[in-house]
């Protein structure tokens, strides 16, 4: 194995057990009923789709009325956060993700939507649904705006952008 390789192997591989903490991490506060890493990244998720479309203030403002972190946070600290919220809120982000994917990512979101609804009905404990959720949606966020980036680059945008500049 060269240099190279080897170095590239081992980058993945921190990257890796970086992100297993973090998820594992979130699992711990979760059990220990602390949201407060869940809730960050609920906002980092808002925040994220939101710049995929930064002249759409109707989207922002859906946004902000199903994922108002601040409320989320009063409401758990009430005690009064439960399953059928957090499944509001998990439903509420994989339909917009999937409005924003592409079509070819369609069966998949379908079947990670299903998979969440199987793991809510038989009693799944919240320290591994949450987990796995944010994981996937942060994967599937960031698919969404690699795409947007390689779209970008395209020789279609290019065109597209030229001719609107005409106009």
């Amino acid at each position: 194995m060269d240099r190279d390789t080897f170095e590239d192997e081992l980058i993945k591989k921190v990257e890796e057990n970086m992100k297993k903490a973090f998820f594992d991490n979130i699992a711990r506060d979760i059990e220990n009923n602390s949201f407060d890493s869940s809730f960050s990244l609920l906002n980092e998720i808002k925040q994220r789709i939101c710049a995929l479309v930064p002249n759409r203030k109707d989207l922002h403002k859906d946004f902000e009325e199903h994922l108002d972190v601040d409320f989320y946070r009063q409401v758990h600290s009430n005690g009064a956060l439960d399953i059928n919220m957090i499944h509001g809120i998990i439903n509420f982000i994989i339909d917009k993700i999937k409005q924003f994917g592409s079509l070819e990512d369609e069966p998949w979101n379908e079947i990670w939507k299903t998979q969440l609804v199987v793991k809510i009905k038989r009693g799944d404990q919240l320290n591994t649904i949450l987990p796995d959720f944010f994981k996937e949606a942060m994967h599937r966020i960031d698919k969404i705006e690699y795409e947007i980036a390689m779209f970008k680059e395209s020789d279609l945008y290019k065109y597209l952008t030229e001719k609107r500049s005409k106009n």
